[in-house]
């Protein structure tokens, strides 16, 4: 009798170490999860972005985009001018200019736009998590303070060439053609920055949100 009752000590003594077992892997698993959630909201903290940076960012690329499209158009009067100027067609060249003007009239509006949405982005800047998404954030409006510094840049250099041309239409102009065919050279390279930096903004903002989906 006792023999036969040895497998099922064994038996119950399995199961039951096997319950035992199974209890500490369950106590692992959720020590594991709970370890998880701590370090991911007590030492990194959750995911934030203010909603006003949001608000100020939707802003700020639609009028990045309006800045994009009237710079992309300069660029074709600009090379127009250059070929007036070539052809001492001074009159038809002043007028390009002077519409270049009025335009960048606009552009002054919209920098001052644009500005007052990046300084609302960066003000908010430190309340966003995690920190690779703040650095990114930081990065952005970085690309955007650029453009509007080249949009200041643009504006005096076109004031420069009305200038060169008036003076060269009244037969007062004592400086040699390249100079103008130099300052039209900077206008357009800056135009194609301004497009850059705004490439840049954008691509920037899409490598932060990936951190929001991740």
């Amino acid at each position: 009798m006792i023999a036969a009752k040895a497998p099922h000590k064994f038996l119950y003594s399995y199961i039951s170490y096997m319950k035992k077992s199974v209890k500490k892997f369950i106590w692992f698993g959720i020590f594991i999860i709970l370890g998880y959630f701590l370090a991911r909201y007590v030492f990194i903290g959750p995911k934030v972005v203010p909603n006003e940076f949001l608000e100020a960012r939707t802003n700020g690329e639609k009028i990045a985009v309006e800045i994009v499209d009237l710079s992309s158009g300069s660029i074709n009067n600009l090379s127009q001018i250059s070929k007036l100027d070539k052809e001492f067609n001074y009159p038809e060249a002043l007028v390009l200019v002077s519409s270049e003007l009025i335009k960048n009239g606009t552009f002054t509006g919209k920098a001052t736009e644009l500005s007052t949405e990046l300084a609302r982005m960066a003000q908010t800047i430190q309340s966003i998590r995690p920190a690779k998404a703040r650095e990114l954030a930081a990065e952005a409006v970085s690309y955007e303070v650029a453009l509007v510094s080249r949009l200041i840049g643009y504006n005096q250099a076109l004031k420069e060439l009305m200038g060169m041309l008036k003076s060269k239409f009244s037969w007062e102009f004592y400086g040699t053609d390249s100079q103008v065919e130099e300052l039209l050279i900077e206008i357009n390279g800056t135009a194609t920055a301004i497009n850059s930096l705004n490439a840049a903004f954008e691509e920037t903002l899409k490598d932060f949100d990936e951190v929001f989906v991740r």
